[in-house]
């Protein structure tokens, strides 16, 4: 209910860090690995975005992605 929320999701940093932030990582990994499984003929439709050196946020900002049925 904040007037001006972010529009950013993050695990915070120093002493707000999130405790669950290693199991939700932990998590999106092995879904990854799932959907790749179930759905092989994901590809990249596209250059990823890569978040800049030195930043808080690391790896992918964006990765396009297309699916089509085998």
């Amino acid at each position: 209910f904040r007037q001006s929320p972010r529009q950013h999701q993050t695990f915070g940093g120093g002493r707000k860090y999130c405790l669950g932030a290693h199991l939700a990582r932990t998590e999106l990994q092995e879904a990854l690995i799932l959907l790749s499984q179930r759905l092989p003929c994901l590809a990249l439709d596209g250059e990823p975005a890569w978040a800049p050196p030195r930043s808080l946020l690391q790896g992918a900002i964006r990765m396009p992605i297309r699916w089509a049925a085998c």
